[in-house]
C-alpha cells in the first residue's frame, strides 16, 4: 500500500523544503544546506516514480470502469444497432459483470444490439469509494455520449452512475448498477443488480 495516490502533495513538500534550504545555501554557503536540496530533489523524483509503479485497489476500480466503456464502445460498434449477436461469440463487455448478476449481462447484451456509439464515451467525475476491506468499491461517475439507433436516429445523452463492483477472482466485476438523476444525483428506478 502506498500512502498517497496523488504524489503532487508530497513533491510540494519536497519543494517547499527545497526553497527554504536554497535560500539558506544563498546565505551562507553551507555544504550541509546543498545536501539536503540535493536529498529534496531524489525524494521528489522516487516518490513520482513509485506512485507511477504503485497501483492502488482505487485505481484499478477506476480503470476497469475505463476499459469497460473502452470495450462497450468497440462491441457496440462491432455488432450494433439492430443486429442480433451470434451465439458463439464470447463479448468482452460481459467479462466486466459478475456472473451472479445476470440481469446485468442481459443489460449489456440488449445494449449492445441496441445502439452504435457515435465518437467516444466520455467518462467524467469519477469517485471511487473503498468498502469491505477493499473488496467493493462504489463508483460514481458521469458517462455522455452519442448514440445512434437502429432507424438511424442520433441522440446525445448525459447519464449519472452509481456502480458497486466487487473483487472476485482477482479482478473486478459489476454486481449492482443504479442509474441518477444527472442534475440532482437522486436515483431514477432504474436500479439493476445480482441476486
Amino acid at each position: 500500500m502506498w500512502f498517497t495516490e496523488n504524489p503532487w502533495p508530497p513533491i510540494g513538500i519536497c519543494a517547499a523544503v527545497f526553497a527554504v534550504f536554497l535560500i539558506r545555501w544563498n546565505l551562507h554557503r553551507k555544504q550541509s544546506d546543498f545536501y539536503v536540496m540535493l536529498a529534496c530533489v531524489a525524494a521528489a523524483l522516487t516518490i513520482f516514480v513509485v506512485e507511477r509503479l504503485v497501483v492502488t485497489e482505487r485505481e484499478q476500480v477506476e480503470q476497469s470502469l475505463r476499459d469497460l466503456v473502452w470495450t462497450f464502445e468497440n462491441e457496440a460498434n462491432l455488432y450494433g444497432p439492430g443486429t442480433h449477436l451470434p451465439k458463439n461469440v464470447e463479448l468482452k463487455t460481459l467479462s466486466f459483470i459478475s456472473s451472479k448478476a445476470p440481469q446485468l449481462q442481459l443489460l449489456a447484451l440488449k445494449g449492445l444490439e441496441l445502439v452504435r456509439v457515435e465518437g467516444n464515451i466520455r467518462v467524467t467525475d469519477v469517485h471511487v469509494e473503498m468498502k469491505a476491506n477493499n473488496t467493493r468499491a462504489l463508483v460514481h461517475f458521469r458517462a455522455n455520449g452519442t448514440f445512434v439507433l437502429p432507424d438511424g436516429s442520433r441522440y446525445y445523452r448525459p447519464t449519472r452512475w452509481l456502480v458497486t463492483w466487487q473483487k472476485e477472482g482477482g479482478q473486478w466485476k459489476i454486481i449492482h448498477v443504479t442509474r441518477l438523476n444527472v442534475v440532482t444525483g437522486k436515483p431514477l428506478g432504474s436500479v439493476f443488480s445480482g441476486p
